[in-house]
């Protein structure tokens, strides 16, 4: 009977303690949560033996810093301290805390391949798939690292390790003094890592170390897929760093870019997606790519239009943009100029995502406005009416009121029959707003579509009571988000009637804002 609980079906189990795994890249901004939900893993290591062995997989997939590494390899006598030292019940190797803590220096007594312990050290080292580094914070016991990797032969010291977080953080510990020498920790980076983030400061006097430690990663990673930083590669001293990863798919840079490193994009045969800011530094540059399929940009509209313009991208099948322009020019002049650009660069779209922003909006202590009309959603939305291959639409006006009507939105759904998503956020206090009716058009129109996130809609029963029915319901469509709904003499359990009619799957779990009658 006790196999038939759930604690003991190991499925279940991992889906439960997978919900407890801490990303290292986001714990620094809320760290307390990811040291709670370690405690929590430990603990339930602990308490259960059915949890003991899902509980730690988890536990050691992502690691905070080379710390509970270097309390194992001394907890279990594979390596010595040249002083005293006993690490305490709540450091035992777990990783509990994301702050490290000062072990001493420590040293290898013999072959650690040969030690009677290795392979106990060894089966949690297999589950770290992902860690954090951080040379200038890291605890004396990380210079043991290259002399453990020496002794490999070769074989990678976390042999299913594919994701490496290198960071630095200038601000150390009361009592301690920055060094920008101890670079031990990198012996853990081997060539097969997929993943790598750099955030790195350059303040200071650590421009050496900074270049030390890019010259490591130059050499000896080979495998390289997936590229982020908050600096481009250029402005941290290695021009042309990305033309070294010859397997690099993925690039984000999340700072300023420089102009050569856009250039180097051209020479990456397998470059799949892009994710850049742009500046006046890059206004006359001009992207060239004959692999970029996704390519995420942000700036100003004014700038991204000359930039999207000159692009020469003819794989592009996914564009995300971020853009803002002030909240006194015209939202549907500087949009549908911008989208005529976008129609007419890359006609092969199959998912467009628009985030645009009133610079108003942005600004934290900006005072609340009351609304205005920032023009109509269909001139807009025109020019990229011809662009039938879209499956994902995603346009967000932030702070701008707009006028759409179920015109609009049929005009939309015939455009457009292979959407699978379709995402309107915008205000509509002052309208006119499309009616619930609308929603025939998207039913008959878009059998593939499974995501709809909707805008404020009225519900009048009139126009309900006019408006054709397709004689089959929609099959597809599971997620149903309707800003708000203002009533015009119609009931609400009739509206719902008629949602569960066209979309019986979303009407269940359908959610709509706040209704005024």
């Amino acid at each position: 009977m006790n196999s038939d609980l759930w604690y003991n079906i190991e499925d279940i189990v991992y889906q439960v303690f997978e919900l407890l795994r801490v990303d290292v890249v986001y714990t620094s901004v809320r760290p307390e949560d990811a040291t709670l939900c370690r405690q929590a893993l430990a603990r339930s290591a602990r308490s259960c033996k059915a949890f003991a062995s899902p509980a730690l997989t988890i536990l050691w997939r992502s690691l905070p810093s080379d710390q509970p590494l270097l309390e194992l390899l001394y907890i279990l006598g594979i390596v010595e301290s040249s002083s005293d030292y006993a690490p305490t019940a709540y450091n035992t190797g777990i990783g509990l805390s994301d702050t490290p803590i000062n072990l001493p220096v420590l040293s290898v007594q013999e072959n650690v391949r040969a030690h009677p312990q290795w392979q106990h050290f060894l089966r949690h080292a297999s589950h770290v798939r992902q860690i954090r580094l951080d040379p200038f914070r890291s605890s004396a016991g990380s210079a043991i690292w290259p002399e453990i990797a020496f002794s490999m032969d070769g074989i990678p010291i976390l042999p299913r390790l594919t994701s490496v977080y290198v960071t630095s953080i200038f601000s150390p510990l009361r009592g301690r003094v920055l060094s920008c020498h101890n670079l031990g920790c990198l012996a853990l980076i081997h060539p097969s890592i997929r993943g790598l983030r750099l955030r790195l400061s350059r303040k200071g006097k650590v421009d050496e170390a900074l270049h030390r430690i890019m010259s490591h990663i130059v050499t000896t990673v080979k495998s390289l897929e997936y590229f982020r930083s908050v600096y481009s590669p250029a402005h941290l001293g290695n021009p042309g760093l990305l033309t070294h990863f010859t397997r690099i798919r993925h690039v984000t840079i999340d700072g300023d870019i420089h102009p050569s490193d856009l250039r180097d994009v051209a020479k990456l045969s397998g470059l799949r997606r892009l994710s850049i800011p742009l500046y006046t530094s890059l206004s006359s540059e001009r992207l060239v790519s004959s692999s970029i399929t996704d390519l995420h940009v942000e700036d100003p509209w004014n700038v991204l239009g000359g930039f999207l313009e000159r692009a020469h991208v003819p794989q592009l099948r996914s564009l995300h943009i971020i853009t803002e322009s002030s909240a006194k020019s015209p939202l549907g002049a500087d949009a549908s100029q911008l989208l005529h650009i976008v129609a007419a660069a890359f006609t092969t779209l199959e998912i467009l995502s628009i985030e645009w922003k009133d610079d108003c909006a942005r600004r934290v202590d900006a005072p609340i406005r009351a609304p205005y009309s920032a023009g109509r959603l269909a001139d807009i939305t025109e020019p990229l009416l011809p662009l039938r291959a879209l499956r994902e639409v995603s346009l967000e006006f932030r702070g701008y009121d707009l006028e759409y009507t179920s015109r609009d939105v049929q005009a939309l759904s015939e455009a457009w029959p292979s959407l699978e998503e379709l995402r309107l956020n915008f205000r509509t206090a002052i309208g006119p707003r499309s009616g619930i009716e609308s929603l025939t058009h998207l039913a008959h129109n878009c059998p593939h579509l499974r995501i709809l996130d909707l805008p404020g809609m009225d519900a009048a029963d009139d126009a309900l009571a006019a408006a054709w029915t397709p004689a089959a319901s929609h099959p597809n469509l599971y997620g149903l988000v309707i800003e708000r709904v203002v009533f015009q003499g119609m009931d609400e359990a009739k509206m719902w009637q008629f949602i569960a009619r066209q979309f019986p799957k979303a009407a269940r779990r359908a959610t709509v804002g706040p209704k005024n009658y």
